[in-house]
């Protein structure tokens, strides 16, 4: 009996060696999609789609060109808030759309980046209620970042459902405002969709 068992571990061990794949390098750029879940396509979609959509902005643009020809030689400073989670997926990981929008505008070469995004709190941004406005004119937010720039973004979410079919859409929100002149300067979002079908009977 005792050599029976050892004989049939032995063999399943076989078995699940052979059953076994070797693992693969894939396309990071590669768009899959497994779950209804935000996934790493999506994080690079949505700060790709941010940065591609400020850099070409024509009120920047023209706002930019108004700050070089005031300060000759310079390029204005920007701090790169924390993009807010507000949706019921606790598991999204809003540090790394932060991150990836972040070296996306840094490589645009347009800016100075300022500030630590860690040193400020949601309780601080909460008090500026978000009224952005030009150093020496507030009394928080803007003076401790000294920057000419801020970006901030909030991701959300809509479900629905009918039938078997269930959608998510997933809403980053982002804005520029400009500290010199208390406006914003470019807001744009970018959605993404995804759905699944729960299996029925009869098919």
């Amino acid at each position: 009996m005792k050599k029976t068992t050892i004989l049939l571990a032995a063999l399943s061990a076989a078995f699940l060696a052979g059953c076994a794949t070797n693992p693969t390098y894939g396309d990071p750029n590669e768009v899959r999609t497994y779950s209804t879940r935000f996934t790493h396509s999506d994080y690079e979609q949505t700060a790709a789609a941010m940065v591609d959509s400020l850099k070409a902005n024509p009120n920047f643009l023209a706002n930019l060109e108004d700050f070089k020809a005031a300060n000759p030689g310079q390029r204005p400073k920007i701090f790169v808030a924390f993009v807010k989670n507000d949706t019921r997926d606790v598991t999204l990981k809003t540090d790394v759309i932060t991150d990836a929008v972040k070296t996306g505008v840094l490589n645009t070469g347009l800016f100075r980046f300022v500030g630590n995004e860690q040193a400020v709190t949601a309780r601080k941004f909460d008090e500026a209620n978000g009224v952005l406005v030009a150093p020496g004119a507030s009394s928080g937010f803007s003076n401790q970042t000294g920057a000419d720039y801020v970006l901030s973004g909030t991701i959300t979410q809509l479900d629905d459902e009918g039938g078997r079919t269930r959608e998510k859409v997933y809403i980053l929100a982002m804005q520029l405002d400009n500290l010199r002149t208390g406006e914003i300067d470019w807001m744009d979002r970018k959605p993404i969709r995804k759905y699944s079908q729960r299996a029925g009977f009869g098919f």
